[in-house]
């Protein structure tokens, strides 16, 4: 007889213990109804796009920058593969802004799979080109920033020494960006990176 009446009691304390716990998952699904965000974001829901980017994705934030301007212009340091040998398009003329001295040209995509080949689109922008590398130069890697598509500047190195590749029959310059690498080496060239990076520091003051 105890042993039933202790069978019972304890069939009794699981039934109720059962009921309790249904209970309080229903209660915190309620509230949880109520509340839809973490409480750890209290005093944070004035956040900007801008800021819950920088919070979660600081990496890529470091390369990209809206400036506070009317025409909202993106300035950027673009990857080759990412985006840039998607966005950036053939045969047209492009803004780039030579970041030392400020001299502002336009230049036409016309080839190119692990960096942009470029030539003037004018033969005034030949002159400007000659001008801003100067005989001497010619082999010298540039800090420079385009517009790739519109409102859209990118960091950018651009060599001042004109050749022809074996995919082109007329000469034309190199514009390298960062994920860019040399056709004849296949690998990053350091003195386009460091150019990149400078662009990318002092080019925003042009926009």
């Amino acid at each position: 007889m105890c042993k039933n009446f202790y069978n019972d009691k304890g069939a009794r304390m699981q039934k109720k213990l059962a009921f309790y716990v249904i209970i309080s998952l229903l209660a915190c699904g309620f509230f949880l109804t109520l509340l839809p965000y973490p409480t750890f974001y209290v005093g944070h829901y004035n956040l900007s796009n801008n800021d819950i980017a920088r919070i979660h994705n600081k990496k890529e934030e470091e390369n990209y920058e809206i400036l506070e301007n009317a025409d909202s212009i993106a300035f950027c340091k673009l990857d080759w593969n990412d985006c840039v040998n998607a966005l950036m398009p053939y045969d047209k003329p492009l803004n780039i802004i030579d970041v030392k001295s400020g001299t502002q040209f336009q230049i036409c995509r016309v080839g190119g799979s692990l960096h942009a080949d470029i030539i003037p689109a004018s033969e005034e922008d030949s002159t400007k080109i000659d001008n801003i590398f100067g005989v001497d130069q010619e082999n010298e890697k540039r800090a420079m920033i385009i517009e790739i598509q519109p409102n859209i500047w990118s960091a950018s190195s651009m060599c001042g020494k004109a050749h022809i590749h074996q995919d082109n029959s007329s000469s034309h310059y190199c514009l390298h960006f960062v994920g860019s690498k040399a056709h004849t080496t296949k690998l990053s060239d350091v003195s386009h990176q460091k150019a990149i990076a400078y662009a990318f520091k002092h080019g925003k003051k042009y926009l």
